[in-house]
């Protein structure tokens, strides 16, 4: 059994400009973890992370989490507008974030390729993949943006 700190960092390629979730840190006593659960436990750490900077409205979290794990339907309501974007905090206009649901959103993320998992220098594919951690494991969720142009 290990006692371990994940350091987890979100990375936005094709966008210099969008507030990303923030950068989480947690301990983990188990040496393997499903992706599932590390995805479920970030984003869970990011939203508590957010609140407690009490420098972000809720509908503002919001945003920096939509940023990161952008469902299909908005981008597909946005493609067909001509363009997709990282909503801005005025295109939010829902209340406080749930934790539930915006777990949900970012395992739908993964699955629908939105965004991929690197640990220590492997991307998982799967939900139900276990993960081998250490002290030193470096986990970084990287979003893929679409392009102008395809």
């Amino acid at each position: 059994m290990a006692d371990c700190t994940v350091e987890v960092t979100p990375l936005l390629l094709g966008s210099a400009s969008a507030t990303l979730p923030p950068p989480v840190a947690f301990h983990y006593h188990s040496e393997t973890i499903s992706v599932r659960e590390l995805i479920q436990r970030v984003v869970t750490c990011q939203i508590q992370i957010l609140q407690a900077q009490q420098a972000h409205g809720e509908h503002e979290i919001q945003a920096i989490l939509a940023r990161q794990y952008l469902a299909d339907e908005e981008v597909s309501e946005q493609a067909a507008d001509g363009a997709v974007k990282m909503p801005s905090v005025a295109a939010q206009n829902r209340y406080a974030p749930d934790p539930a649901q915006e777990v949900q959103r970012a395992l739908r993320g993964f699955e629908a390729g939105r965004f991929f998992i690197t640990v220590n220098g492997f991307q998982p594919e799967f939900l139900d993949q276990h993960l081998l951690l250490s002290e030193h494991s470096q986990v970084l969720f990287l979003r893929l943006t679409p392009l102008v142009g395809g």
